[in-house]
């Protein structure tokens, strides 16, 4: 406000020091003169704050649209078998909805890499190398590693985020995918978890059950409608990744890539979310999920080993052990997940959950590639 004011004495100061006679004729004209600068001298700064924002926007628009295209598939199109048909809305009420296709559908590979070598960035050497898995339908698949091993690159690469040197990749159907670090956007709890899919109540009351969100929305000043910084900021690490792993399960994915959801949580939450989330209300549905905790490994139909960017060993848990490979010692080495958090284990096994083999014959079948964000894109950000 001493803005005008300051102006008004600066000028009639210089206007007196150059031997003028300031009278009242010169003086009021230049008086409603300053008053209608006073709000374009107030709104330059802002303005040219907005001009470099917007060149920074533009900068990086330009250089997002001047990277070259990127073969989704990877490798010989031709090797790759036909996705499947458009499935389920995002929102389906039931776990059924979950389902893809019929029951004599179950064990079709859903997720295949072929001698797969991927890369961030075209002309650099590969982080992945010689990978070769196959995943079939309703599936939980479980991916160990010390840090750096490439547990989050093998996600990544099955997004379509890395360039395919060589090799086949393909991912049936539709996909949720929920980051290590959550993407939340600024908006209310709910609006994070549907993102933009139509409300359905039952499915989303049972989504937040089995995320272990209900005492978390009892608690907030106006339940789920409850505003949500930008980033999070009014939440908890752990219940940011509930939020976000909420999220991907309501989009009623076909396939689920999780990286480290259960890091971020106490044991007790961790094991609410592997029982009643990922082999509950999930069950049916092909899982990749990243972990560090030991505890949960006799669940899972197979387990993943990386070691150096490849896969070092794959195959059921009990196999695994009596092959002599030490998961223990892969998992203590990565005792921080790949962002450098800290991971939680048990040792106690939990008692092995296996996937109902029957679909629901009314279910929709599996659509095409198409990923839903946990993170936030895909993508759960």
């Amino acid at each position: 406000m001493a803005g005008p004011v300051m102006v008004a004495l600066a000028a009639f100061g210089t206007y007196g020091w150059l031997g003028k006679p300031l009278t009242a004729d010169v003086a009021f004209p230049a008086l409603a003169l300053f008053n209608l600068l006073r709000f374009p001298i107030i709104m330059l700064p802002n303005q040219i704050t907005n001009l470099i924002n917007a060149h920074v926007a533009l900068g990086r628009l330009r250089d997002f649209l001047a990277q070259p295209e990127r073969d989704d598939g990877g490798g010989d199109k031709d090797a790759a078998p036909p996705l499947s048909p458009p499935g389920p809305a995002p929102g389906a009420a039931a776990a059924k909805a979950f389902a893809i296709g019929g029951g004599d559908d179950f064990g079709e590979p859903v997720i295949s890499i072929q001698n797969g070598n991927f890369c961030w960035e075209a002309g650099k050497p590969p982080t992945l190398r010689g990978v070769n898995l196959d995943v079939a339908r309703g599936q939980l698949i479980m991916v160990v590693g010390d840090v750096g091993s490439g547990k989050s690159s093998l996600l990544h690469a099955l997004l379509g985020e890395m360039d395919v040197r060589s090799g086949l990749r393909f991912v049936r159907g539709t996909a949720a995918y929920t980051a290590q670090d959550p993407w939340i956007q600024n908006a209310s709890l709910r609006a994070n978890i549907l993102m933009g899919a139509l409300y359905d109540e039952d499915a989303y009351a049972e989504t937040i059950a089995a995320c272990a969100l209900v005492t978390d929305l009892e608690a907030l000043p106006a339940g789920d409608a409850t505003e949500i910084g930008e980033k999070g900021v009014n939440l908890s690490g752990g219940q940011k990744h509930r939020v976000a792993l909420a999220r991907a399960v309501y989009s009623a994915a076909d396939v689920y890539l999780l990286d480290d959801p259960l890091s971020a949580v106490d044991a007790h939450v961790g094991a609410t979310l592997f029982d009643r989330c990922i082999c509950g209300l999930l069950a049916g549905t092909t899982r990749v999920l990243v972990t560090h905790q030991l505890q949960y490994l006799a669940a899972a139909d197979t387990v993943v080993v990386m070691r150096d960017g490849r896969v070092a060993e794959v195959g059921p848990y009990d196999a695994l052990l009596a092959k002599g490979v030490d998961l223990h010692g892969v998992v203590k080495a990565g005792g921080v997940d790949e962002d450098g958090g800290a991971s939680q284990r048990g040792s106690a096994n939990a008692p092995r959950a296996r996937a109902s083999g029957e679909a629901d014959s009314a279910a929709s079948p599996s659509s095409p590639l198409n990923f839903a964000n946990g993170n936030g894109h895909a993508n759960g950000h």
